[in-house]
């Protein structure tokens, strides 16, 4: 990584990343958008260790409402 950045410079490095991450949220969205609205309910069993002999009970929902793709908020980290 080091190497590339001196070979391209970090200004340029720093650029495409940018464009990366607004192209990469902006196809998140568009396929967010596509999702119909729904509810998704999981539960898992997370792998037992030392204590908890039968593992780790897991549930997540998740809920897409159709709201939600027309005020998304910036996914992209915050480097600084």
């Amino acid at each position: 990584m080091l190497e590339l950045g001196r070979e391209v410079g970090w200004e340029t490095l720093e650029k495409y990343t940018e464009q990366w991450f607004d192209y990469s949220e902006k196809v998140m969205v568009a396929a967010i958008r596509e999702i119909p609205s729904t509810e998704i309910i999981a539960t898992t069993t997370h792998d037992p260790f030392p204590g908890v002999p039968n593992g780790v009970r897991i549930k997540i929902g998740i809920k897409k409402a159709s709201a939600w793709a027309r005020s998304a908020t910036s996914c992209r980290p915050r480097w600084r």
